[in-house]
């Protein structure tokens, strides 16, 4: 069975690229980052997130700020409560 118009094959293709990440067959580079040595055991996921979504690393008051949002939002969602957390951000 041949292969079909648009189907990757891993093997003759070259490494697939965008602006936030790109990879070939010994790399991975998110955000100008090398995943396995300068993200994985040095971001935390909000701090990894907060990279993915705006393309550079939170301050540490965005960090703070952020990870609370993030924790309000595992906890139930946008409710009154995510909205007393950033309160709670704002004011430590």
């Amino acid at each position: 069975m041949g292969r079909r118009e648009g189907q990757w094959t891993g093997l003759d293709e070259p490494p697939v690229r965008s602006d936030i990440a790109w990879s070939s067959a010994d790399r991975i580079v998110v955000r100008g980052l090398d995943l396995p040595t300068e993200v994985l055991g040095h971001l935390d996921l909000a701090a990894f997130s907060f990279l993915q979504l705006t393309g550079r690393r939170p301050t540490p008051e965005q960090g703070r700020v952020y990870n609370a949002l993030l924790i309000t939002l595992v906890e139930h969602g946008i409710t009154p409560s995510a909205r007393a957390c950033v309160a709670w951000a704002v004011s430590s």
